[in-house]
């Protein structure tokens, strides 16, 4: 299946908002793959994540494993441009209206 691109996802979230369901998944309309052909540069996805889960997107949630992989992947694209500051404040971040417990960072 060909990836489709990250104008064609919103507009078919949107479309899908004000038809009243939700079938898109949050990681699928964030996904590197439609703005990039770099699969790990996440720096995009993370803040449309953080905008579309600001907004409450009628999205279907992204799962704990994907944010965390998306948060962990950002944060070490900033470590590696030499941003440790901003990479702390990407990894205190969740797009999940839940708390974080303990069981979730453990290692």
């Amino acid at each position: 299946k060909p990836e489709e691109c990250i104008l064609y996802r919103l507009m078919k979230v949107f479309k899908n908002v004000e038809a009243g369901n939700s079938e898109d998944f949050l990681s699928y309309v964030v996904s590197p793959y439609g703005h990039t052909n770099d699969p790990h540069d996440t720096s995009f996805s993370f803040h449309l994540a953080a905008i579309l889960s600001a907004l409450q997107v009628n999205c279907k949630p992204i799962s704990q494993s994907e944010e965390c992989r998306l948060l962990e992947g950002y944060a070490l694209y900033l470590i590696n441009d030499g941003y440790w500051e901003l990479a702390i404040y990407v990894i205190l971040c969740t797009f999940r209206e839940n708390n974080i417990t303990v069981q979730d960072i453990e290692w």
